[in-house]
């Protein structure tokens, strides 16, 4: 992708091309500077080595960046990048002794979408893919969505039940369990050594720390502390809810 101007204060839709060249797509925090990246807010975009950022409308210029202003830098990196370098197939990196059993899908889409003004849903482009450590065990039916901008990852020795649903970009630690039905949101954080019970559901983004226990059927919303235990709906610390009953 080339882009008209490294005086870049347009919408999207008048990104035109010329001189400058970028090579591909990467996280605000990982990209080089020859890589289409977007921001959130004025941190993330002081923070990126990136030289063309889709960023939000009305930030402030920034020596050596093109700023690709819009009301919605998610949506306009969806489009920028939808157009401009087309996903290629997953690739799914596995250890040594990595079983898998019937049924098993690996490195579908996540499921991310962003609307528009008139809400309209636009797919949000899957780059990523997925990273197997050594000695993992893939229970049937289970499903584990490649990444977005980034990989998603299983780390070594976890053992996954049957019908478990891990979304893009989740990170499980080395050593965990997870048992039938649970369900992983995109980007969710697993710490090493833990253990998730049946149809538990982990929010998306949320951090799980290590060697921390959800108990079946918990619907974990906030970050769980390393050595916890938390259950219920939404799942709260055992010891929390002792000390709230006596």
């Amino acid at each position: 992708m080339i882009l008209s101007s490294l005086d870049a204060n347009y919408d999207v839709k008048d990104a035109l091309e010329t001189e400058f060249y970028l090579s591909g797509v990467s996280p605000s925090f990982r990209a080089g500077e020859h890589e289409l990246t977007f921001v959130r807010n004025v941190e993330q975009l002081k923070l990126s080595k990136s030289r063309v950022i889709v960023c939000p409308t009305g930030s402030e210029p920034v020596d050596g960046k093109v700023l690709i202003r819009c009301a919605n830098p998610r949506l306009g990196f969806i489009k920028l990048a939808s157009a401009h370098f087309p996903p290629p197939g997953p690739h799914i990196t596995m250890g040594k002794s990595v079983s898998l059993y019937q049924g098993v899908v690996l490195g579908s889409d996540g499921f991310g979408y962003e609307r528009d003004e008139e809400g309209k849903l636009f797919k949000f482009p899957h780059y990523g893919g997925i990273v197997i450590g050594n000695n993992v065990d893939i229970g049937a039916n289970t499903c584990i969505d490649r990444g977005s901008l980034e990989d998603t990852e299983i780390g070594d020795g976890t053992k996954i039940d049957n019908l478990v649903h891990v979304g893009h970009n989740a990170k499980i630690g080395k050593h965990c369990l997870l048992t039938a039905l649970s369900l992983i949101g995109g980007s969710a954080q697993i710490g090493d050594y833990s253990t998730i019970w049946s149809a538990a559901v982990i929010k998306d983004h949320v951090k799980i720390g290590h060697h921390a226990t959800i108990g079946a059927g918990a619907v974990v919303i906030n970050d769980v502390e390393p050595f916890s235990t938390v259950v219920g709906v939404p799942a709260k610390d055992i010891r929390q809810s002792r000390r709230a009953d006596t």
